[in-house]
């Protein structure tokens, strides 16, 4: 009795240690875009933050040699590059939304969101 005793009170004061041992949790980032997230026909499905910036600029810039046909009065038509009319990328903060989607919230409304992706 006296044996069985002892280990209570010993298992009981290894409990009260560890269970005033300081514990650190962390929660992982989501580092990449979840599956689904598009940028118009552009899939950013599993792409870091840096990829999907490259992506869409790779995208940007190859519209930049689009020829576009201007139509003036009486027909007169002048072509330009798309690059000579200044075209740019306006919104790029899309991707820093395409991060978050899917990790703020309850798990309920992150669920919900998934699912409608």
């Amino acid at each position: 009795m006296k044996k069985l005793l002892s280990v209570f009170f010993l298992v009981c004061a290894a409990v009260l240690f560890l269970a005033g041992q300081p514990i650190t949790v962390e929660a992982k980032e989501a580092d990449t875009i979840k599956e689904g997230v598009y940028a118009g026909d552009i899939s950013l499905s599993g792409m870091t933050k840096e990829e999907a910036l490259a992506e869409i600029n790779a995208y940007v810039d190859s519209l930049k040699e689009c020829l576009i046909t201007l139509k003036g009065v009486e027909q007169q038509a002048v072509t330009v590059k798309a690059e000579e009319l200044g075209i740019y990328w306006s919104n790029p903060e899309i991707i820093d939304e395409a991060l978050v989607i899917g990790t703020k919230g309850n798990v309920i409304e992150r669920y919900k969101m998934l699912k409608d992706l």
